[in-house]
């Protein structure tokens, strides 16, 4: 399985539309989860989902926190903020079911990586037995896209301190979101940039919306589920030597 985590330190500046816009695309051709580990549950709320698994722990009940759309299943990670945290030891069996037949996973996240994300990443390493993390950071230009550059080397470091074996953190892409007119110069190879849609911008995120210029992201996604496939093809032919 191949993980992405979609990042940013501003609220408002459209991670969860490309979170949930990317799993759509990349649902056409892989078995895709999609994580909403924000409690505002913007994702979760889209698809009828009106709690989240770590609450459901948390009370000791089943209840609506997943849902699938073909190739697609939604899991709402947390509605609010739960009465009781679980373990990550409580939450991983369940989450190692939830996760089984998966080829690739997203989260979609807070602008601040709290304790409850930090439980979720850890409960993947149990239910997975390893854990990566491939970025895809989101901004708008400005205030927020010098933010994101200031930071976004710190989040490896953090991933670390939660899970010390991490096998690895890379850059699958900086999204500039919401752009009107010419994008500052930025250092950065492997960026995309979406232009301002004013339709999305005053309808909102709905489970059928269509963002311009998400295709450069999903192409991006894709070489990177490719480069890891061959990856963990060499890892299997070594360890099957070894």
């Amino acid at each position: 399985m191949i993980r992405f985590s979609v990042l940013g330190f501003k609220g408002g500046v459209g991670k969860s539309t490309i979170s949930l816009l990317l799993a759509k695309k990349l649902a056409e051709t892989y078995r895709v989860t999609l994580v909403d580990r924000d409690n505002t549950n913007t994702i979760g709320r889209l698809y009828g989902l009106n709690n989240g698994l770590i609450n459901a722990l948390s009370e000791g009940k089943e209840d609506n926190f997943l849902t699938r759309d073909g190739n697609l299943q939604v899991v709402s990670m947390v509605r609010f903020f739960p009465r009781r945290i679980p373990s990550p030891e409580e939450l991983a069996p369940i989450y190692r079911d939830i996760l089984k037949d998966s080829d690739v996973l997203i989260t979609d996240n807070p602008p601040n990586l709290d304790e409850l994300c930090e439980i979720e990443y850890k409960a993947y390493r149990l239910a997975t037995g390893e854990a990566h993390c491939n970025s895809i950071f989101v901004t708008t230009p400005g205030v927020a896209l010098r933010l994101t550059l200031k930071h976004m080397n710190e989040v490896p470091g953090l991933l670390r301190e939660w899970v010390p074996d991490t096998r690895y953190f890379r850059l699958t892409a900086l999204v500039i979101n919401m752009v009107k007119g010419e994008v500052e110069d930025v250092p950065v190879e492997r960026k995309v940039v979406i232009p301002f849609h004013r339709e999305m911008f005053y309808s909102g995120l709905q489970v059928d919306s269509y963002l311009p210029g998400i295709e450069n992201l999903v192409e991006l996604t894709k070489n990177t589920i490719q480069l890891e496939l061959v990856n963990e093809e060499e890892r299997t032919q070594l360890s099957r030597k070894a």
